[in-house]
Parts: structure tokens; C-alpha cells; sequence
């Protein structure tokens, strides 16, 4: 249990590759790598299916920078997904564990779907999961905790309380 990372998209992984199977999706763009517990399976699927796999996290964790080295055909981005959506083109899924604030989770779903609409995708999928860690970090709760509030407009923010939560 001591290795249990509650906040890990892994700690779905059967769920959502089980979903990605059935969706036949072969390019997926997963925002929020860490450690990389997540990012070896989603690349594994990938490979499988001859599809293409991408990162993005602007500061992961030494571990995934290591698997990163062995893992050329893995494509990383070291950079906010609000900065990185320019370089990204077609995806069939979209894997969001990322910032634990609604702006930014909420501003990732729509270039997603411009991204989707874009390249004439009508069906997109994404998984979006977040931690208790900072509050849900959904675009409709919209939290007051922000472990990274760099890059959120000051008018998009509210006051942090570490106390209690506002709603």
C-alpha cells in the first residue's frame, strides 16, 4: 500500500485501456506525466497499434525523464499544455491528469475539442481525473487551490484557503 499513488491516473489503467482498446485509439496525448507510471502503458498501446504517443508535463519527475531516454519513439513536450496545444495535431484520446485548477483544466477541454473539430474528428474521448490533493479540478466546482497559479489570469483566480474549501 505504501507505493499506492492515489493521485496516478495508473491506479485506473484496466479501465482505461480497456476503453482505448474499444475506441481503437492509436494516437494518444496524455497531459501530466510525473512519475511516468502511466505514460509506459499508454506508450506500450500506442506502439502496438503503430499510433503515435504523446507527453506533456513542463517539470516531471526524475524517474520519467529516465524512462523518457530509453523511450525515443515517445514524444514529449517539457511545457504547459495551454503552451504545448500549438505543436500537438490529430489525437484519438486524450488522457487529462493535470493542473489542479479549473482554468487550465477547463481551457485544456476546449483546445480539445478545437483540435478535434480541426482535424474532422466527431468523436473524441478524454479521461479526465484529479486528485484530492488541491480540490477537484473540475471547470465547474472551480476551486480556490492552486499548487501552480503561475500563467492563470489574476481575474480567473480567487483567494487561497488551505483551510476550507469554499462551496
Amino acid at each position: 500500500m505504501a507505493d499506492l499513488l492515489i493521485h496516478s491516473v495508473s491506479e485506473f489503467s484496466e479501465l482505461i485501456l480497456e476503453a482505448l482498446t474499444l475506441a481503437d485509439a492509436r494516437n494518444v496525448v496524455e497531459i501530466g506525466a510525473e512519475y511516468g507510471g502511466m505514460s509506459a502503458l499508454l506508450a506500450e498501446h500506442c506502439r502496438t497499434r503503430e499510433g503515435l504517443f504523446t507527453t506533456i508535463d513542463p517539470a516531471p519527475k526524475r524517474e520519467f525523464r529516465d524512462w523518457l531516454s530509453a523511450n525515443p519513439d515517445v514524444r514529449h513536450l517539457a511545457k504547459t499544455s495551454l503552451d504545448a496545444f500549438g505543436e500537438l495535431g490529430e489525437a484519438d484520446a486524450w488522457i487529462v491528469d493535470g493542473d489542479h485548477n479549473w482554468y487550465t483544466v477547463y481551457h485544456e477541454l476546449r483546445q480539445i475539442e478545437a483540435i478535434s473539430r480541426r482535424d474532422g474528428n466527431r468523436f473524441w474521448s478524454f479521461f479526465t481525473m484529479s486528485d484530492g490533493r488541491a480540490g477537484a479540478a473540475t471547470p465547474i466546482t472551480r476551486p480556490n487551490k492552486f499548487l501552480r497559479s503561475t500563467g492563470i489570469p489574476i481575474a480567473s483566480t480567487r483567494a487561497q484557503s488551505w483551510i476550507r474549501q469554499p462551496w
